[in-house]
């Protein structure tokens, strides 16, 4: 892989997963908050592990990186004429309700 390649995905994976990471935290704070208030009001009390939350954020972070990774591999390798001509193209059509 070209050099130019390498740091485009370094520089893409890390500000995007960046952003999933940050967001993990946050969402599940609140699950965990909100699935604890909502368990409290059952007849027979359960508890959920922490695993639950750790699997979820994996799954998260493993679809956030296979994406940004092929997005970011499609960007590197495509012709920048191309690109540029059907971005044009795109925006030609944007305002026609056909």
């Amino acid at each position: 892989m070209e050099p130019e390649i390498q740091i485009l995905f370094y520089c893409s994976i890390e500000n995007s997963l960046k952003w999933v990471v940050v967001s993990f935290i946050i969402a599940s704070s609140i699950a965990w908050y909100v699935m604890h208030k909502w368990l409290q009001n059952f007849a027979y009390k359960t508890e959920f592990s922490w695993w639950i939350f750790v699997l979820a954020g994996l799954i998260a972070f493993a679809i956030a990186l296979m994406t940004v990774n092929l997005q970011s591999w499609y960007t590197a390798t495509r012709n920048p004429v191309v690109a540029l001509r059907m971005n044009k193209k795109k925006r030609s059509h944007q305002y026609c309700s056909g």
